[in-house]
């Protein structure tokens, strides 16, 4: 649950630290492995290869200071050789105390080889005296007596610390091969272990991504089914699925939010659709109340109409007789000016009667006038009923 309240960033760090981490743990496994090596080889250089050449070079001195003594021994009529001999069989016994110094002086040697050494010194030391006598035979002239008591008590000396040596080599030539073989078996053990250091570095790493990785893609996955069903038009609110605080539960909320949303929306549409449509049969029904009131009124309109016609019929007559009466009331007019010679004094009562039949024609003129425009009006509101019917 924790792993779902933190951020993608953090998870992705947490999957770099076990990287990281594992790739520690192996790089070092190695560089300590390498130290290791690195210090057994100068173990071996040390305890081995240096005392090896050290041993060498003892041994080398060595015998070349027995055949300076031997040469001289035989050289005991030349002194000059004698004396040459002499010096180099000095410097050897100087390299020959250098070396076993050098091999004293070497750190971590096993007990063995601090007993063979130590010997080693203890027959050099009764070995040097007895070659310097030796030359001091020689350097007397007395080279049989130099040539035997070398050979009664130098020569076993000699011998011995030339097995020394010999034994020493051998020991630390064993002693570089069980290093050998030591640091080949810790190089094989250190791989084995590096190895499976790697093995569980990976496996821990493909675990922590195929988590992390879940952790990213289930979420990712289950918004996008949600916005799928969105697109398709389910905006039914249904229970959540997932609770968490990092972006994806955020992203989640908003969906959500927006799922809400779109089913208020979707309601609030449903219920306006069904008051528009109880609306719409409302207004159908008066649609339907206007139009029949329509066809009523274009009904009536036309008999009206029908009625204004017969009366324009009935006024046409009407102004044919008022024209026959002008007609005839002209007629007497002319007839009353014939008479009016003879009828003086019905002249001014005969002038009235003229001027009251002309205004009375006068206004059957302005009621002929009111007609035709009351004829039109109907006509207008017969057409304007027609309309409304249709």
């Amino acid at each position: 649950k924790w792993l779902d309240d933190i951020r993608v960033a953090y998870k992705l760090a947490i999957l770099a630290v076990v990287t990281v981490v594992g790739m520690m743990i192996i790089g070092g496994s190695g560089y300590f492995a390498i130290k290791k090596a690195q210090a057994d080889m100068e173990t071996m250089y040390a305890s081995s290869v240096q005392t090896l050449v050290y041993i060498g070079a003892a041994n080398g001195d060595m015998r070349r200071a027995q055949a300076m003594a031997a040469s001289a021994i035989v050289s005991a009529n030349d002194p000059a050789r004698v004396k040459k001999l002499t010096n180099s069989l000095q410097e050897s016994l100087k390299a020959v105390e250098a070396s076993i110094k050098k091999l004293d002086e070497i750190p971590g040697k096993n007990a063995d080889a601090v007993a063979l050494l130590e010997k080693i010194k203890k027959d050099y030391n009764e070995l040097k005296p007895i070659l310097e006598r030796t030359l001091e035979y020689v350097a007397a002239g007395q080279s049989q007596s130099a040539g035997e008591y070398y050979t009664k008590n130098g020569a076993s000396r000699a011998s011995a610390i030339g097995k020394e040596l010999a034994q020493l080599t051998q020991l630390q030539a064993d002693i570089a091969k069980q290093l050998n073989e030591q640091n080949d078996a810790d190089t094989e053990r250190t791989i084995r272990f590096m190895v499976i250091e790697l093995i569980v570095v990976l496996a821990i790493s493909v675990v922590a991504v195929l988590i992390i990785t879940k952790k990213i893609t289930t979420p990712l996955e289950l918004m996008t089914n949600a916005l799928v069903k969105l697109r398709d038009g389910d905006f039914i609110i249904t229970q959540r699925t997932i609770q968490r605080d990092d972006e994806f539960g955020a992203l989640a909320n908003m969906v959500a939010d927006v799922r809400k949303s779109l089913n208020r929306l979707m309601r609030d549409t449903n219920a306006s659709a069904e008051q528009l449509a109880a609306a719409s049969e409302e207004l159908t029904a008066s649609s339907q109340q206007a139009a029949q009131a329509s066809s009523m009124v274009a009904n009536s309109v036309t008999d009206a109409a029908g009625a204004t016609a017969e009366q324009q019929t009935y006024v046409n007559d009407a102004m044919e007789s008022i024209n026959n009466t002008a007609e005839s009331v002209e007629r007497l007019n002319q007839t009353a000016e014939t008479v009016s010679q003879h009828a003086s004094e019905s002249k001014d009562e005969a002038e009235a009667g003229s001027k009251a039949i002309q205004q009375a024609v006068e206004q059957i003129m302005s009621v002929e006038t009111i007609v035709q425009n009351s004829a039109a009006t109907v006509d207008k509101l017969g057409k304007s009923s027609q309309e409304i019917g249709q």
